[in-house]
């Protein structure tokens, strides 16, 4: 299910070291880019797939994207405080990760278990705070550059929190400001039919100076 190309290790935090992330392609069942060639009988296994699935974001910062694309990217990691959401969410549920700072959307992460605590190390060292945590697998997993700027118009003007909103609007941050905020069924299908395809075809977002300032933590 998994096509890897391989990855180099990101080992300096003053910055970062380009890799090649594999990435997952999805079955032409479930995939939106093809879902209107789709039968009828197809289009209704299809739907019936999404409704059974939920998204939440998750937020990295730059500290901790660094440290979930250097460990085996099998664990997303929460606070102790979100453990009555992390209740909510059951496998299958996707995770639609967005790197703060950056204001950029970065991968999809799919659950794979019920939460459990842990607290060794993973995501900040030595004592680290996200300990409710589930299994996932990285669909997709972007590189900084390649990573969706939410103020892009192809996010932009087809989210349901900031379509309606000028670019300049801070009004939609809500929406991003801590991990586990269940998107819109919508949302949550048009980012993941978006960030699959940008990892299957890349388009480099370009990083200003001080976005690499940001990224270097």
């Amino acid at each position: 299910f998994l096509f890897r190309l391989g990855m180099g290790a990101l080992r300096h935090r003053a910055s970062y070291i380009p890799w090649i992330k594999g990435q997952a392609k999805y079955s032409d069942k479930i995939s939106l880019m093809c879902y209107n060639n789709l039968k009828n009988d197809e289009r209704q296994l299809g739907t019936d797939v999404y409704k059974s699935m939920a998204y939440y974001i998750d937020l990295f910062s730059p500290e901790t994207y660094f440290a979930y694309s250097d460990s085996d990217r099998s664990i997303s990691g929460f606070r102790e405080r979100q453990k009555g959401i992390a209740s909510l969410i059951k496998a299958g549920d996707k995770l639609i990760c967005y790197m703060t700072k950056l204001s950029r959307w970065v991968g999809i992460l799919e659950v794979t278990s019920s939460f459990f605590v842990d607290d060794s190390p993973i995501f900040i060292r030595p004592i680290d705070p996200f300990i409710i945590r589930f299994k996932v697998i990285p669909h997709v997993w972007l590189l900084p550059e390649q990573a969706v700027p939410i103020n892009q118009d192809i996010c932009w003007k087809y989210l349901s929190f900031t379509k309606a909103l000028p670019k300049k609007s801070q009004a939609w941050t809500g929406m991003v400001r801590g991990s586990l905020r269940k998107l819109d069924d919508e949302d949550g299908q048009y980012l993941e039919t978006l960030l699959l395809k940008q990892s299957l075809a890349p388009k480099n977002y370009k990083l200003s100076e001080l976005d690499n300032k940001k990224l270097k933590i």
